[in-house]
Formats: structure tokens, sequence, C-alpha cells
């Protein structure tokens, strides 16, 4: 799932993420690209989508301007938080 200002541009990186889970041996991954749809916080729809697809794994790209320091701050420490499935993170 990616949440951006355009659900064009959205989909499209949610797409490149499946495709790279696809070649790494992971075929059931599903694009959903959010766009300016997003609905409270991002951590919020993350996990709310989480629940109501019954995901097995939340991959998680970290990413921001601090570093290694974001994997421990904002969406990402929210997620972390209060995962209720298996959350891989990358960075």
């Amino acid at each position: 799932m990616t949440v951006a200002d355009e659900s064009h541009a959205a989909m499209e990186t949610a797409g490149r993420a499946c495709e790279l889970l696809a070649r790494h041996g992971t075929p059931h991954a599903r694009a959903i690209g959010l766009g300016d749809r997003e609905a409270g916080t991002p951590a919020e729809t993350i996990l709310g989508l989480a629940k109501s697809l019954n995901v097995e794994v939340i991959v998680m790209g970290a990413y921001g301007h601090h570093g290694i320091r974001e994997i421990f701050e904002s969406t990402t420490r929210e997620v972390l938080n209060a995962s209720p499935t298996v959350l891989f993170l990358h960075h």
C-alpha cells in the first residue's frame, strides 16, 4: 500500500513493490495505491487495511530524511508498536 499525492503515482509505486516481492518468491502481494484518499494517519491506514484484508505479513520501507532514526519514529514506529502480524522493515 502506498499513499501519494496522486492516486496514479501511488498505484505505480505499489505495483513496483509487488513486482519486487514477486521476484523474491511472494507472488500474492497486492498493490493498493491510496492517493489522497487516505483516512486517518498513515499508520492507522496501514494497520486498518492489514486487519481488514487479514494479511500475513506487512512489508514496509522505512524512508525519511533522518536515516536509520526513521525506523524508530513516526509512521514506522506506530506500525511497529501496533502491528497485528509479522512486520518486515526494509531501509
